[in-house]
């Protein structure tokens, strides 16, 4: 059998990157929900009446790093949280007043690749949620984004200037899913999946 051309290999990896990227894999500037503090968990599964996750909201290597950004969570229904809303460190505040609306305002410039801005610590179902609940991102209110001409939505402002708005990206959608329908394993990185094909066709 003859081993497929360089060009078949190349268009195979474009592939599997293409669709890498359509399914959500974060990209620079990204948020979304992840029930892992390194950002790659997006679903999980078992999650009964009075069970206690931990999940977190995470921003993916921002361009420019972060002082300031704005969102709002949205919860299943029954849900509370025990342990609390941890924000990045002592020097982040938030300046609005609602549990699941965030306006934060960082002493420090936030730029760690895949950075929690805020860990929901110990979150009970009163209910076993059904099955494919989301835990899903949205603006904040007020939003930022009709003054800028966007429509409201997760928006940061970096460390370069005061004001350098700029909207975030949706890795993985901006939802978790709990208890999904067919539990959605991480992305591989594109990288891993290139060095697979060259062991399996050669150089």
């Amino acid at each position: 059998m003859n081993k497929p051309s360089a060009l078949v290999i190349l268009t195979t990896a474009m592939l599997l990157v293409g669709t890498a990227a359509v399914a959500g894999a974060p990209q620079p500037g990204d948020l979304g929900v992840f029930f892992d503090a390194a950002g790659t968990t997006t679903s999980i599964e078992g999650v009964v009446a009075f069970a206690s996750v931990n999940f977190y909201v995470i921003a993916f290597e921002v361009p420019g790093g972060l002082r300031e950004y704005e969102f709002s969570v949205d919860l299943p229904p029954g849900v509370i949280v025990l342990a609390g809303r941890i924000l990045p460190g002592p020097g982040c505040v938030d300046v609005d007043t609602g549990d699941d609306n965030y306006i934060i305002v960082c002493d420090d410039c936030l730029t760690a690749p895949a950075q929690s801005l805020v860990t929901y610590q110990q979150a009970v179902f009163l209910a076993a949620p059904p099955p494919d609940s989301q835990i899903c991102l949205g603006p904040a209110t007020p939003s930022s984004g009709p003054a800028m001409g966007w429509p409201p939505a997760p928006i940061y402002d970096t460390c370069r200037f005061a004001g350098d708005l700029h909207l975030f990206g949706s890795a993985y959608r901006g939802c978790a899913v709990i208890n999904p329908a067919v539990l959605t394993p991480p992305i591989p990185d594109a990288l891993a999946g290139w060095g697979a094909l060259k062991a399996t066709y050669g150089n």
